[in-house]
């Protein structure tokens, strides 16, 4: 693997310590989210030796500027990818509806599906979420149809991130059993 050298400050002193890192010390590195200069800093030397080719190392990046509350870095980041794919779609929808940005996450989802990229059981709950946020019952059902005709009904992430989006008021008021019935009819025969 790829040995360069990277300043990073450990600490608040303004001096960086300056580290050998490998593509496996990189990882490491972005196990934890960090500060904005930081994260700058690391994807300039991945960018300079080249391990920014690495998916792995860009999707830990992209993680990282997300759990930092960089996500305009963040679309920086992911707007240098030449082709993304899921997996990175995932971790920018992910990003946005936790940051409150839910029309970004719904116009990013977009785009992934302009792209003809096929959302997956990490896709469904980010953009699920959204539409509850959003109160878009519309949008949810066309979305669960999508879960339907993708196989995640079973998929218990999937069937939880759906409960959520049509009980969040999704739907109109009922009593409480007669919600739970009807979730639980719908999860089970996969009617949107």
């Amino acid at each position: 693997m790829t040995s360069l050298t990277l300043p990073i400050c450990v600490s608040n002193s303004s001096t960086p310590n300056v580290l050998q890192l490998t593509g496996q010390e990189y990882l490491s590195t972005l196990q934890t989210p960090k500060n904005l200069k930081e994260l700058k800093t690391i994807h300039a030397q991945l960018i300079k030796t080249s391990l920014i080719k690495n998916h792995l190392l860009l999707g830990k990046l992209l993680c990282c500027c997300s759990m930092s509350n960089s996500m305009a870095y963040a679309q920086k980041v992911f707007d240098e990818i030449p082709r993304p794919n899921v997996f990175f779609c995932n971790v920018m929808i992910k990003g946005y509806s936790e940051s409150g940005s839910i029309r970004q996450a719904m116009n990013l989802y977009s785009q992934m599906r302009f792209l003809c990229l096929t959302p997956d059981a990490f896709t469904f709950p980010a953009v699920l979420k959204c539409c509850s946020d959003m109160l878009t019952l519309k949008e949810g059902r066309g979305l669960h149809g999508l879960v339907v005709k993708l196989s995640y009904c079973s998929d218990v992430i999937v069937q939880t991130a759906l409960i959520d989006m049509y009980s969040d008021g999704a739907i109109p008021l009922m009593p409480k059993s007669s919600l739970i019935e009807c979730l639980i009819r719908i999860l089970r025969l996969g009617i949107p």
